[in-house]
């Protein structure tokens, strides 16, 4: 039935992670009505248990604890402003509102004249709170600016956190507590000290408590599941290729479902990583215990993006595969018609690429390489490919979700089964590279090589290069290499038992990659590097003098930047 439901729904649906976060939220909510519904508990607990249920209602308790708690630290600032008002200064001017209400008339028919000629006479202005709280605005201002100008999508949220503090802050002297008698303004007035304590206690101990106590979740526990998640949906774009490879053309339309399904599929992995990549930083600061610490945790994160990356790669071919493909395949193909179709489909496009596509498609039809002709062929030959890196993700996936499982206990025999799973999935995932580059490759080649061979004497015959090629078929094929080679260093990098040496990795069975051979290939420099004399003035800076000046140099050079002058 969730097959049905669109992705944000079953998602949810069949997470547990998500069945816990809607376990805590909903006990937050109702804890705070618990505690605003009876009479003894609202005249006792009736501020703490108001902000309680606004913040259960505008921040629920679904961040894993220390990023709860970092988050919430920052209430701290606006408490540190408040601690450092003079309360001697504030008692002293509230001692001389109430002589001038008991000595003036006017102020005894109407209290809250006396406060407000207060106020303009500047009796409640405090040095020391005033330097505290420019110094936070300017820190703030600051911190806008830098949003808005090294993220110009958070335009909106560096306006209204400039404007914020202007907004919110309200004079101290427009609240009771400062009278000392009975209530001279409207009831919804209230100190702003006592107000940041009722908030400050709401969020610390009403949300704070749901994270450490309802299903508690760490740092690296969430990302960890949300790593396996992420490998889920990338092992489903991977098995989505077979039903792509088989489809037909009218099946490979942009609204069709297969394409929407890997389309949504690659904007959630896509989304999911960037919000790991704005979390993952605070990762290593957790006081956590575990098999894997957040370094472990983090060192994943390169190796995801690049697997995603490339499996996005395959998205490309299957948006182009419906529109390049003109009909059933057959041997006798009219060179004219299938131009005719082609440019009645590609009426859009401009004159040169509907000329380029004409070329490539009377080419295809001539020597029988259209995508009707190939794919069977390259569903052949790239399937032992996916069908190894599928298998592959989904052992690395259940080595994870082991791991986050039993992070807090011994499991010495699952430990000893999923390694041997991962393991195995390895070395079947490089035996089918390793095949594809002796067989396979040669097998996909075969239909392109009378393509190939007119190419390459039409070459030689005008002295001009080799013209471009429609080997759209192919480049599916390095897709998947490409998706194979990046699943296979991160079940080297998630595994662990890929082991950095010098030179060398060494992996499953003794066997052996040439790591720094194969990424040197092309010009790049290596770890053994040779050692050569260098200009003494270009050696980093050692001493305290040198580190600052170093600082000072290049606040210099940021202050010529765009972003600095924005």
């Amino acid at each position: 039935m969730l097959a049905f439901l669109p992705l944000w729904v079953s998602g949810p649906l069949s997470s547990s992670a998500a069945w816990k976060v809607l376990l805590r939220c909903w006990l937050a909510c109702f804890v705070s009505f618990v505690i605003l519904l009876p009479n003894a508990s609202l005249r006792t607990m009736g501020a703490q248990g108001f902000f309680a249920l606004l913040t259960s209602l505008f921040l629920p308790p679904y961040l894993p604890v220390q990023l709860t708690i970092f988050l919430l630290s920052t209430l701290m600032l606006g408490l540190l402003v408040i601690a450092v008002r003079d309360q001697a200064h504030i008692l002293n001017v509230t001692a001389q509102i109430q002589a001038s209400i008991q000595s003036n008339p006017l102020f005894q028919a109407d209290p809250s004249l006396a406060q407000n000629v207060a106020v303009f006479d500047g009796l409640f202005l405090d040095v020391r709170a005033t330097a505290v709280y420019g110094g936070f605005l300017i820190i703030g201002a600051l911190i806008s600016g830098l949003i808005r100008a090294y993220a110009p999508k958070l335009l909106f949220m560096s306006i209204f956190g400039t404007i914020g503090p202007f907004c919110a802050r309200v004079p101290p002297s427009m609240f009771t507590h400062h009278l000392g008698g009975g209530p001279a303004v409207p009831c919804e007035a209230v100190h702003p000290a006592e107000l940041d304590r009722d908030l400050h206690r709401a969020l610390y101990g009403h949300r704070d408590n749901h994270d450490d106590i309802c299903v508690p979740q760490t740092m690296s526990h969430a990302m960890m599941d949300n790593l396996a998640e992420q490998l889920q949906r990338l092992q489903t774009m991977v098995e989505r290729q077979d039903d792509v490879l088989a489809a037909r053309p009218e099946d490979l339309t942009p609204e069709a479902p297969i394409i929407a399904q890997l389309k949504a599929l690659r904007i959630l992995a896509i989304t999911t990583q960037q919000q790991l990549s704005a979390t993952s930083g605070l990762i290593s600061l957790e006081f956590s215990w575990g098999k894997w610490n957040g370094d472990d945790v983090r060192s994943l994160e390169a190796p995801t993006v690049a697997l995603i990356t490339r499996i996005d790669c395959l998205l490309n071919f299957d948006t182009l595969a419906g529109s390049a493909r003109l009909g059933p395949p057959s041997a006798a193909t009219d060179p004219g018609a299938s131009t005719a179709s082609l440019a009645d489909t590609r009426w859009h496009e401009t004159y040169l690429l509907r000329s380029i596509h004409t070329r490539n498609a009377t080419l295809e039809a001539a020597h029988g390489v259209r995508p009707d002709d190939v794919l069977p062929l390259l569903c052949t030959a790239t399937g032992e490919r996916r069908a190894t890196t599928v298998g592959a993700l989904a052992a690395v996936r259940a080595q994870i979700a082991h791991v986050n499982r039993t992070r807090w206990r011994r499991d010495a025999a699952g430990d000893i089964a999923r390694t041997s799973a991962v393991d195995a999935a390895s070395v079947r995932l490089e035996d089918a590279i390793r095949d594809f580059t002796a067989r396979g490759r040669m097998e996909l080649l075969a239909p392109f090589l009378p393509l190939l061979e007119v190419a390459a004497k039409e070459g030689q015959g005008t002295g001009d290069g080799t013209p471009a090629l429609p080997l759209r078929c192919y480049v599916f094929a390095a897709n998947i290499v490409a998706v194979a080679e990046a699943a296979q260093a991160f079940v080297g990098r998630a595994g662990h038992w890929v082991e950095a040496l010098e030179g060398e990795i060494v992996g499953a069975h003794g066997r052996t990659v040439a790591v720094e051979t194969r990424h040197c290939a092309r010009g790049q420099v290596g770890r053994r590097e040779k050692d050569y004399r260098r200009d003494p003035d270009s050696r980093s800076p050692t001493n305290a003098f040198q580190k600052l000046m170093h600082l000072i140099h290049h606040f210099y050079l940021w202050t010529k930047t765009a972003e600095a002058i924005v």
